[in-house]
């Protein structure tokens, strides 16, 4: 069946009318499946207990109290007890005040300077000679790169303007303050503000003034 719905002035009513389908429409009873449900109870059962029942009247005991019992032998019993214990008794300590010795002391007014202080080193540690090691002991390699140093360091014109004076190892770099030849032995003054390292001192001399030019190269 099919509902048409029919608009009216009045009103919307609902007629049933016969359903005209070109097709046929087979039914099939189908059965109802088994209940696979378990039955549970929606209460959990509850242990009713009734209270104990004392009855109507109240019974009230009395307390069973024994009559005292005086242990204190009769000899005792009118003699008053005398401890004796040692005692001990400080008395309240006193302040007492004494003059001071009437006493002066004169002495001259005494100013002490400050020391002066001087940081400096001895001679020993100032002043320090080196013997120059000969060519011939350092190889050719070291040698040439040694007055290629030297030669940069003076800024002479020409390599034929400059002599070597001595090859010194071992010295203090960096803490040379002045160089002086002396009796074939270079002697070399330090600056005791500076610490050295030891160094290689390339010495040489330009012919035209007979300056002494000096180069260190580390070790």
């Amino acid at each position: 069946m099919i509902r048409r719905a029919i608009a009216r002035h009045d009103g919307d009513n609902l007629e049933l009318t016969d359903a005209d389908l070109w097709f046929t429409v087979d039914l099939q009873t189908v059965e109802e499946p088994p209940v696979t449900g378990v039955a549970t109870d929606l209460e959990p059962p509850v242990t009713v207990c009734e209270p104990f029942d004392d009855g109507d009247t109240c019974v009230v005991l009395e307390p069973d109290i024994w009559e005292t019992v005086d242990v204190v032998p009769v000899a005792l019993a009118d003699a008053p007890f005398v401890i004796r214990s040692p005692s001990v008794r400080i008395d309240r300590a006193e302040r007492r005040t004494m003059p001071l010795l009437d006493a002066t002391c004169e002495a001259p007014a005494v100013r002490i300077e400050p020391p002066r202080v001087v940081r400096t080193r001895p001679p020993a540690l100032q002043l320090m000679r080196r013997a120059s090691t000969p060519p011939g002991a350092v190889s050719e390699v070291q040698l040439r790169s040694y007055l290629l140093a030297l030669f940069k360091a003076s800024r002479c014109t020409s390599p034929t303007a400059l002599e070597l004076v001595g090859i010194y190892h071992r010295v203090p770099g960096g803490a040379i303050e002045s160089v002086a030849v002396d009796a074939g032995s270079l002697l070399i003054r330090l600056d005791p503000g500076r610490r050295g390292r030891p160094t290689t001192l390339v010495v040489g001399r330009v012919r035209a003034s007979q300056h002494l030019v000096t180069v260190e190269i580390s070790v």
